[in-house]
C-alpha cells in the first residue's frame, strides 16, 4: 500500500462497527431499534423464514452484532445471503464486508467485489465507498487509482465522510493525476466537518505544511487538538501521531503560549459548531 506525506488513511476499511466501515449505520430496514429488535426477535425470524428480504437482513444484523440472538458471522452469512441473492443492496454491502473480512465465511475479494457492484449497480454510497478501497489496494481486482477515484467521487459527492478522505488523499498524492492540492482540502474539509478524525488529521496537515492553503501553525494546532480529544479507537498510531505533531508545533515551530491558548479556543468553538466553518 502506497503511503505519502504522513498522511492517515484506512487501514481496516471493512471493519464493521469502525470509521472505516462503510455499511449502513442507521435503522435496519424495518425501522427497529436495538431493544424493539430484542422485543421482536420472533416475529423478524418468522418473516425471514417466509422469504422477506427485509427481515432476512435484519435477522442478519441481529446475528452480526448479538442483538436479541448469540452473534454468530456465520449465521449472519446465512440470512445476508439470501436477501442479498433478493436484490436487498444494504444485505449486499454487508455480505461483501463479511467476505472481504473471512467472517462467517472463507475471505475472498472477488466474490466481496461481485456483492459491492451489485450493490452499487443500486447506487448503494457504501458499495461505491468500498469498490473505492477494493480498487485502491488492489484487492480482488488490478490495483487502479483512477478507478478508486472515480468510485471515491461517486461516494464523496453523496456525503461519505470515508470516501471523502479517501479522496482528500488521492488528490495529495501523484496515484491518480497531478496533485491538486485545492481538491484535497475540499474534501478533508468536508470530511472534518462531518466529525472524521482522518479528514480532521489531515486537513491538520495541510495547515501546518501551507499545501494549497496559508499556512497556520494556530489553525493546524487546533485540528490536532480536535483529534486528539476522540482518537479512533483501533487507530492507537493516530494518537502518537498527533501527540508528535502538537509536540512539533510547540518545541520545533516555537508557538507562543498566546498561540496555544487561541488554538485551544478555536477547537473549543469549532467543536460547539459542529465542525461547520472552522
Amino acid at each position: 500500500m502506497k503511503k505519502s506525506l504522513f498522511l492517515f488513511s484506512i487501514l481496516l476499511p471493512f471493519v464493521f462497527g469502525t470509521v472505516g466501515l462503510a455499511a449502513d449505520p442507521q435503522k435496519t430496514n424495518m425501522g427497529l431499534e436495538k431493544i424493539e429488535l430484542t422485543i421482536n426477535v420472533k416475529d423478524v425470524k418468522l418473516k425471514a423464514e417466509q422469504r422477506d428480504a427485509k427481515a432476512q437482513y435484519t435477522l442478519g444484523l441481529m446475528y452480526r452484532k448479538g442483538m436479541g440472538v448469540p452473534r454468530d458471522s456465520t449465521v449472519a452469512a446465512k440470512w445476508y445471503t439470501l436477501s442479498a441473492m433478493q436484490g436487498n443492496s444494504r444485505a449486499q454491502v454487508d455480505l461483501g464486508s463479511l467476505y472481504v473480512n473471512g467472517n462467517g465465511v472463507p475471505q475472498n475479494y472477488k466474490v466481496a467485489f461481485k456483492w459491492f457492484t451489485l450493490a452499487a449497480d443500486q447506487g448503494s454510497v457504501f458499495a461505491y465507498t468500498n469498490l473505492g478501497m477494493m480498487s485502491e489496494y488492489g484487492w480482488g481486482v488490478p490495483q487502479d487509482y483512477k478507478s478508486a477515484l472515480k468510485w471515491y467521487s461517486l461516494a464523496g459527492e453523496k456525503g461519505n465522510a470515508v470516501a471523502q478522505s479517501n479522496l482528500g488523499r488521492i488528490y495529495l498524492s501523484n496515484w491518480a493525476g497531478p496533485r491538486d492540492f485545492k481538491k484535497a482540502i475540499k474534501w478533508f474539509r468536508l470530511a472534518a466537518e462531518q466529525g472524521s478524525v482522518l479528514g480532521q488529521f489531515n486537513l491538520g496537515l495541510m495547515y501546518e505544511n501551507g499545501w494549497g492553503i496559508k499556512q497556520e501553525n494556530i489553525r493546524s494546532y487546533m485540528w490536532y487538538h480536535i483529534v486528539s480529544l476522540n482518537p479512533p479507537p483501533l487507530y492507537p498510531q493516530m494518537k502518537h501521531a498527533v501527540a508528535t505533531k502538537i509536540t512539533s508545533l510547540e518545541s520545533v515551530k516555537k508557538m507562543s503560549s498566546a498561540d496555544i491558548a487561541q488554538a485551544l479556543r478555536l477547537a473549543r468553538e469549532c467543536e460547539a459548531k459542529n465542525y461547520q466553518a472552522c
